[in-house]
């Protein structure tokens, strides 16, 4: 990813795609930063690579529904049980993370004017969700606000 925007001209780039490698990178900083410690050893420093590798496989397929640590293990071709262990060293199960970064980003598409004329349904279908009363009560959990709210109040100002 990082070797891609690299070769496209400055000013080239999607806001909405800097801002998702903004986020990427910060998590890989932040991963690093925790297993640095750990990173001592070859078998953790491939485990970190390999949760890095299960990081980027998520960011790049975040909005499929059918997102799990299964299909992320045959993508990866590893098993289902080596994906989470691996990926539990950063004390976050997988499907948390993923639940996370899915209503991370439509929390920022709903702020967005731009994202004005979608449906609540529809900025929560286009990131991976397939159940309306799901999203807006994982979001509700999260924000401690209903998604509608939430618009509002980030278009109020």
């Amino acid at each position: 990813m990082v070797r891609e925007l690299s070769e496209k001209p400055a000013g080239s780039i999607e806001p909405a795609y800097e801002d998702r490698v903004a986020r990427y990178l910060l998590e890989m900083i932040s991963m690093s930063y925790i297993m640095g410690a750990e990173a001592s050893s070859e078998a953790s420093a491939i485990a970190w690579q390999r949760r890095k590798d299960v990081i980027q496989y998520i960011e790049e397929n975040l909005r499929d529904p059918n997102l799990s640590p299964t299909s992320i293990s045959e993508g990866l071709r590893v098993s289902p049980r080596y994906i989470r262990t691996v990926f539990s060293t950063g004390g976050e199960k997988i499907s948390s993370f993923i639940l996370r970064r899915r209503l991370e980003e439509c929390a920022r598409q709903i702020r967005s004017p731009a994202w004005g004329a979608h449906t609540l349904t529809e900025i929560a279908f286009s990131w991976g969700f397939n159940s309306a009363a799901h999203f807006t009560r994982t979001f509700h959990e999260k924000f401690g606000v209903a998604p509608r709210e939430y618009r509002r109040q980030a278009l109020r100002g």
